[in-house]
């Protein structure tokens, strides 16, 4: 259990630390009409310094800051959100966290017309932004671009970039300082050490079985991306594998490289995890794709295709495992199942999708408590 003790040290210490970075200044003055004005300055996440006054209406430029500024209880305040095609399709309730109005507060505001739809994040301009009547604009790393930035900049428009979900750290961060920055200080550190309970749950979960059922000795693993974009230590996707106490077969990718059917079966992992099948690869049929492996004559012969250890998520399953929210402890229950399944005490299907993930997360977080 030491490591597990020794990453929970290294995470508060991180939040500590980014947390009184963030926070350079706080204020405090009088308004024209007499009353106190008080205003922050912070480091947003791509080190810009920016001062805050009102923050009553906010529009948020990326689905994972919506989902966590919902999770802060900051929904009713929300005026403007991207639309991505799917964004909004999830559960509401998270394994371990407390429930939240996130995506219903958002898919009844798009409704009824008290939130604004923006569009593609990756489409959102600086002229759609001030459509907006806002106080604020939120934006993830993924979703910004300098242009955009300087125009908003030229309009006076404020607005704080939080830096790109590379690592859980880097999340958990984030949600401090949207804390920080609305004033749910007490709510954010609730998400983070809830988050942080989870997976540290999870992780005590997997060291047990690796110690007691597989002699210590920690399984190949291979996580893809599509059908042949491998992800390594450096993508979160890749990085998680340490967590549920796994290696990662293509630690030397760094982040995330395309591989031959050649270079998988030389790994032999032992599980083969796809997050993201079917984006850009042209693979429409999940589970055919994944029952096809077997009967590859390349791909048919590692072991993960042996031991029919080859798992997928499809429709908002995949959502549960990529954006790094609040909800993004999900995934890490997902990678416990598909990689241990053996040592679950319910059947688990190969495809987890919109239908049935939920309540094999659910089903999974109720086994190891």
């Amino acid at each position: 259990m030491e490591r597990n003790r020794i990453a929970v040290i290294i995470v508060a210490i991180v939040i500590v630390v980014a947390a009184a970075v963030a926070i350079v200044s706080l204020d405090k003055g009088n308004n024209d009409d007499g009353n106190d004005d008080q205003s922050i300055t912070i480091t947003d996440g791509i080190g810009r310094t920016v001062t805050i006054g009102t923050t009553d209406r906010i529009t948020s430029a990326s689905t994972t800051v919506t989902a966590m500024l919902c999770g802060i209880g900051l929904s009713s305040q929300i005026v403007g959100v991207t639309t991505d095609a799917g964004v909004y399709d999830e559960d509401a309730s998270i394994i371990g966290m407390t429930d939240d109005d996130f995506p219903k507060a958002i898919v009844d505001g798009l409704a009824d017309g008290s939130i604004t739809g923006l569009g593609n994040m990756y489409n959102i301009s600086a002229e759609s932004l001030v459509k907006v009547e806002t106080d604020i604009i939120v934006f993830g790393e993924y979703g910004y671009n300098e242009n955009t930035g300087k125009q908003l900049d030229s309009y006076g428009v404020t607005y704080i970039v939080l830096k790109n979900e590379d690592t859980l750290e880097t999340a958990l961060n984030n949600i401090i300082l949207l804390g920080k920055v609305f004033d749910k200080e007490a709510e954010a550190e609730r998400m983070v050490d809830e988050m942080n309970n989870v997976i540290d749950t999870i992780d005590e979960w997997c060291e047990s079985i690796v110690e007691t059922k597989l002699g210590g000795v920690e399984k190949n693993v291979a996580v893809m991306m599509t059908s042949t974009y491998a992800t390594g230590p450096e993508y979160i996707a890749g990085s998680m594998l340490d967590r549920v106490h796994a290696s990662n077969v293509f630690m030397e990718v760094g982040m995330y490289a395309p591989v031959s059917k050649e270079a998988i079966a030389e790994k032999n992992p032992e599980v083969i995890i796809y997050t993201t099948l079917g984006m850009g690869d042209g693979i429409t049929d999940i589970n055919a794709y994944v029952e096809s492996i077997r009967n590859d004559p390349i791909l048919g012969g590692v072991d993960a295709s042996k031991t029919n250890h080859i798992y997928a998520v499809s429709g908002s399953a995949i959502n549960a495992m990529s954006y790094v929210t609040q909800g993004f402890v999900t995934a890490y229950a997902m990678y416990a199942m598909f990689i241990y399944s053996e040592y679950l005490d319910f059947d688990l299907p190969n495809v987890l999708d919109s239908d049935n993930y939920s309540e094999y997360v659910f089903q999974f977080w109720n086994m190891i408590n």
